[in-house]
């Protein structure tokens, strides 16, 4: 059986190289499993944020007989080849060749998640085992490998310039450019498309479907009802058509559907794909949940019974004060997360005007610093900083309605009569506060969240009781 023979292999890579965690094995004999059976398993760990599970995901792949195909990011690609030296000495025989590895029997892609669905035509009708290693955000990640643009260059970049035809194109080009800068608003960079123009470019791109492969892709986008909005460059007096899909998952369906797929989820529970993903686009035989390699502890979470909503004109003043007084009398290292830029730099400058150096922008800090940074900038590197002692959340990381595929998902939810806020926003605010707050599960750190609504509103107290393991605590000084 193959969970019997990469338990031996395993073992001799361990005895070898030793690893410091212990559910390896474990992990190793249900990768094993799920690639004898051809069932789809969803495995949670935090330990799918470090390579530490390579080896025995590499053993499971080496052998077994078949096709398969592991889905990375570019820089765990390159860190493959750190494995691939040992594995030869425990008894393996292969070439490797362009990011793929041959044996004798069968062959391993590594692709990054962009390369797997540029050539989503090919694997979508294979019969191949695809691991989904985490990718920190699967869905954004998604969206932007099928995301498509279409700037002035394409529109004649397969047009004779002495043609009747290119002169037609760049007179419409130049009429819609009118059109668009016209309704600008200040402040906005973007417009959104009326439904007339929505159909002038879906005709439009169907009669030129023969001059450029983007044009027949953006008909087939627009037919199929993506997040279509027009950035303007004011500086070069342009603008750019930018289309995203309201449901990525949607596009690689039949990917996922004709083959066998599992996902690794850093996350300690991954609704998205446990329940949405489950539901919709692929059975998932099982989830499962693993221990990483550290004793997960219970956090503190403090969060201010009349704190200030933030619709209210104080709420900016209150927040400055209470970060000053935790910032004071602090211990360590202290992490403030913002989602909204203009606020993060805004706080981070009142900050550094009293406490000078101590405070840092989106960069690695030393201890008893206090670091200022987006979530995306902390989801993408925390690994690489010092375990926080406290993490201060100012505002919930609700996704932002200035954003135009936030505003264009959430007017196509409403005009389907679906509870938008909760199925589309609330989901993504729970997911990425849950992996912004993950490291204080190591040092039983404090969770502070000065944001009103966490308790004013039944939503807010659903997510506070979904942060686990943690306990919330009445008061924390200088409060009470």
């Amino acid at each position: 059986m193959l969970e019997i023979l990469s338990h031996q292999y395993l073992k001799s890579y361990i005895n070898q190289n030793g690893s410091t965690w212990h559910n390896l094995y474990t992990f190793g004999r249900l990768v094993s499993l799920s690639l004898r059976k051809r069932e789809n398993y969803l495995i949670n760990s935090e330990i799918f944020l470090t390579t530490k599970c390579y080896p025995a995901l590499l053993i499971s792949l080496f052998l077994h007989k078949a096709d398969s195909i592991l889905v990375l990011s570019e820089k765990n690609i390159k860190n493959l080849n750190d494995y691939f030296p040992v594995l030869e000495k425990i008894g393996f025989k292969f070439q490797i060749k362009s990011n793929m590895i041959f044996f004798s029997t069968h062959k391993i892609y590594f692709l990054t998640l962009h390369e797997l669905i540029k050539q989503n035509k090919y694997f979508e009708f294979s019969l191949h085992s695809i691991i989904f290693t985490d990718t920190k955000n699967f869905k954004v990640d998604l969206r932007n490998s099928l995301s498509i643009s279409l700037k002035k260059k394409h529109w004649i970049e397969n047009v004779k310039n002495d043609s009747s035809i290119n002169s037609e194109i760049k007179d419409i080009y130049n009429q819609l450019k009118k059109n668009f800068f016209l309704r600008a608003l200040p402040n906005k960079n973007y417009v959104f498309l009326y439904e007339s123009e929505i159909k002038f470019l879906r005709n439009l791109f169907c009669k030129f479907s023969y001059l450029s492969a983007r044009f027949l892709q953006l008909k087939k986008c627009l037919d199929s009802n993506w997040a279509a909005w027009v950035v303007l460059d004011f500086e070069n007096f342009e603008w750019i058509l930018n289309c995203e899909p309201m449901d990525e998952l949607l596009e690689i369906k039949k990917l996922l559907n004709v083959n066998h797929i599992i996902y690794l989820s850093s996350l300690r529970k991954d609704v998205f794909h446990e329940y949405k993903v489950n539901r919709k686009y692929l059975h998932l035989d099982k989830v499962i949940n693993i221990k990483s390699d550290f004793k997960e502890k219970k956090f503190s979470i403090y969060a201010p019974h009349r704190q200030m909503m933030p619709n209210n004109p104080e709420f900016f003043n209150s927040i400055i004060q209470k970060c000053h007084k935790l910032i004071l009398l602090r211990k360590g290292f202290t992490v403030i997360l913002f989602n909204d830029k203009t606020l993060m730099f805004r706080v981070a400058t009142d900050l550094a005007s009293k406490h000078g150096k101590h405070i840092v922008l989106e960069s690695n800090p030393q201890k008893n610093q206090i670091l200022c940074s987006s979530y995306q900038w902390w989801l993408n590197n925390f690994q690489f900083c010092l375990t926080p002692n406290q993490i201060v959340i100012p505002l919930l990381p609700i996704p932002n309605m200035s954003e135009p595929f936030i505003q264009l998902s959430v007017s196509n939810k409403k005009k389907e009569s679906k509870d938008w806020f909760r199925e589309f926003l609330l989901p993504e605010t729970f997911e990425t506060l849950d992996r912004a707050i993950a490291p204080l599960r190591r040092n039983s750190g404090g969770l502070i969240i000065l944001d009103g609504r966490i308790h004013n509103r039944k939503w807010g107290r659903d997510i506070l009781e979904m942060l686990q393991p943690s306990e919330v605590i009445p008061y924390i000084f200088p409060f009470n």
